[in-house]
């Protein structure tokens, strides 16, 4: 029956790479609070010594206690649930001796409380997943505290795919830092072969990543883009290749492959006007346009294409 309601709601939630976790979460919390007819359900997280609230469903939004809010863990029903100090039901905290001394009863006018510990798929205690009530609730049970661990092991494996998220973003992230500022990236030059002039007529700018160990450059631009570094990758891509046109005769056409979201936006003609600042160009300059993009170039012509295969 729990591998039943698990799997079914995580149907529900449409467990994919662009699903939210804070909108899955607050679904959880709606959906538990409304069941159960509390006015409050919330999922915490422990945090140096804190216990800080990460998201909240309330039938009041008014109340207080808000998402980021922080109380030291000492003063939580939270952690004495967690270390056993506490019972997972309060069906009525004037009755309760703990919860009648403790500030917070008072400051959030709590009259019932369920709470239940979140564990990670690693066995670490993440926080908590509870609900209270302004009011006392005898009819509170086993069974209610039963389903709130279900959708605190819902919650748990959200969370754990988030963490499993931002883990790899930060490898990616690291991995880009020291491209960008080491500038390990290299151009290399593709020719053009004009098959009835035999002759070249252009190249191609291809970039290729000073790396170890290697990864083609279609999941670097992949990543970068994930990550939010699309722009500042793709653009350092561009003006290394500038650097290496100013060797080839003036006449050579080349293509380069850029986003044209930032062709768009202009960031591409920022840089190569940056660019032509910085060198102390001189002499001529040409617009080379089709449909969709443009660009400034020096007195080489430029065309540019969108990114569609990993030979970037």
């Amino acid at each position: 029956m729990r591998e039943t309601i698990l799997r079914g709601l995580e149907n529900e939630l449409s467990l994919s790479e662009s699903s939210e976790i804070t909108d899955n979460l607050s679904y959880i919390l709606s959906v538990i609070r409304n069941h159960l007819e509390m006015d409050v359900a919330f999922i915490s997280e422990f945090t140096d010594e804190l216990r800080k609230i990460e998201v909240i469903d309330s039938v009041d939004p008014d109340i207080p206690l808000k998402a980021g809010h922080a109380d030291p863990t000492e003063l939580t029903y939270c952690q004495k649930i967690v270390e056993g100090e506490l019972d997972g039901i309060i069906a009525d905290t004037s009755d309760n001796p703990i919860t009648k001394a403790m500030p917070i009863t008072q400051e959030l006018n709590i009259g019932s409380y369920l709470g239940v510990p979140i564990v990670l798929n690693d066995g670490e205690v993440y926080g908590t997943f509870c609900c209270f009530s302004h009011t006392s609730d005898a009819t509170l049970s086993e069974r209610d505290l039963a389903l709130m661990k279900i959708f605190a092991d819902i919650s748990a494996r959200q969370i754990d795919r988030q963490l499993l998220k931002n883990q790899q973003d930060n490898q990616i992230k690291r991995r880009l830092s020291k491209v960008l500022s080491e500038n390990n990236l290299n151009t290399v030059f593709q020719p053009v072969y004009h098959v009835d002039e035999k002759k070249v007529i252009g190249y191609e700018c291809l970039s290729r990543f000073i790396d170890t160990p290697y990864r083609t450059p279609d999941i670097w631009f992949e990543e970068a883009e994930f990550v939010g570094l699309g722009e500042e990758l793709e653009i350092m891509a561009i003006t290394t290749a500038l650097d290496k046109m100013t060797l080839f005769p003036a006449d050579v056409s080349f293509s380069l492959n850029i986003s044209p979201e930032y062709v768009i936006n202009g960031a591409v003609e920022r840089a190569l006007d940056q660019h032509i600042f910085n060198k102390n160009y001189s002499g001529s300059y040409r617009t080379c346009t089709d449909s969709r993009l443009s660009c400034l170039s020096r007195s080489h012509p430029i065309i540019t294409k969108t990114r569609c295969a990993p030979g970037y």
